[in-house]
């Protein structure tokens, strides 16, 4: 980005599309086969940082949207098993919470009350309450492939996502999405 964007708070089209596939694929290697697991800590930095930075949020949409039709393609390959005309509608469905996640950053980032906070607060908040619409209450839920899943298999962190859940342990790599957010946008300084 230029001086005069980042003042301004915008993001060239080709930065926003980088982060939607950035995020894409962050996303696809963390979960099994490949398994990389310490890459979800910074999955949730190219969302966040594509939402606050484009100036409207119908370009971020697109942006984010088709690239994880295509990581949600991969994920839920076997579903070509059950039924070949389900994969696509479905890949669509799971893709759409993630521009339901850039959204929710984007109205708290940009509200009154909120608009002040760090991206490392308020990417956790939006993220786990997304997660939690999908993983429990929307269609029963839908708990495979959150934010949380890749870190369980660290045994330090499986013991407290007993006590507060998949969305709880979400909260670890969201916050540090939104801080490498804030960062590389320089949100926060005082310059």
């Amino acid at each position: 980005m230029t001086d005069a964007q980042s003042h301004r708070g915008e993001a060239s089209l080709r930065f926003i599309v980088a982060c939607g596939v950035a995020h894409a694929i962050l996303m696809t290697l963390v979960f099994p086969p490949i398994d990389a697991w310490w890459l979800v800590f910074i999955a949730g930095a190219p969302v966040a940082a594509a939402t606050v930075a484009a100036r409207r949020f119908r370009v971020v949409l697109p942006c984010l949207l088709v690239p994880m039709i295509g990581s949600w393609l991969w994920h839920q390959w076997w579903v070509t098993e059950i039924s070949a005309a389900g994969i696509v509608p479905m890949a669509i469905y799971l893709a759409l919470w993630t521009p339901l996640i850039a959204w929710v950053i984007r109205r708290l980032a940009r509200s009154r009350t909120f608009g002040g906070w760090p991206l490392a607060l308020l990417v956790p908040l939006a993220w786990t309450g997304v997660e939690f619409l999908r993983s429990v209450l929307v269609f029963d839920g839908y708990p495979w492939y959150l934010l949380g899943q890749p870190l369980i298999g660290w045994l330090p962190l499986a013991q407290p996502a007993d006590i507060a859940g998949i969305n709880g342990l979400a909260i670890l790599p969201a916050t540090t999405g939104g801080l490498l957010a804030d960062f590389f946008l320089g949100r926060g300084s005082r310059s």
